[in-house]
């Protein structure tokens, strides 16, 4: 995947969609369309400077739906 990015974008949005669907799942009183919040890299490199591809997410514990107002 390091050298096809559209794989790699593939790959990561099938991952967050995953998680989104368990949070959906697991969060009490949410509607089905509560989205998630994430913040997400690709990171490409270890220490050695050798190609290690990886993902570093940090995700919100929890849903989130608009009110009435939007």
């Amino acid at each position: 995947m390091e050298r096809e990015p559209k794989a790699l974008s593939a790959v990561l949005h099938i991952v967050l969609r995953v998680i989104e669907s368990q949070l959906q799942q697991t969060s009490a009183g949410a509607a089905p369309g509560a989205r998630f919040g994430a913040v997400r890299f690709v990171h490409r490199l270890k220490a050695a400077l050798n190609c290690h591809v990886h993902f570093l997410c940090g995700i919100l514990d929890g849903v989130f739906e608009g009110g009435p107002d939007g």
